[in-house]
């Protein structure tokens, strides 16, 4: 009999491990967010409205983005912003595919803003 609990704990553990990985954040939320209330200036205001929109794992993933996108070296090694912006345009959305064009021109705006 413990054999059979144990065998059913290995079922109910997979079906939780299988759910996980279906649960992926709702990108049309993060880009609806984005593309809304992303400003230039990164306030708390604007992080406030965003954190509205969205639900935790959103909320995580745009501040990853937006993290992912401040800290890349073309910022520092290129001659000047506009090609850092085109370089990191074209890593960003790389990396997140599923960005809207528009959520992407916004966020690199912002990151533009940053470094000025």
């Amino acid at each position: 009999m413990k054999r059979h609990k144990h065998h059913s704990l290995r079922q109910s553990t997979a079906a939780i491990s299988a759910r996980k990985v279906l649960t992926s954040p709702d990108y049309a939320a993060i880009n609806a967010a984005i593309e809304r209330h992303l400003d230039l200036a990164c306030t708390t205001a604007s992080q406030k409205a965003i954190q509205h929109c969205v639900g935790a794992e959103e909320f995580r993933k745009i501040e990853e983005i937006i993290s992912f996108t401040s800290n890349q070296d073309a910022w520092l090694q290129d001659n000047n912003l506009s090609s850092a912006a085109d370089k990191v345009a074209g890593t960003l959305s790389q990396q997140y595919p599923l960005l809207s064009e528009r959520a992407v021109f916004k966020i690199i705006n912002q990151a533009t803003y940053g470094w000025r």
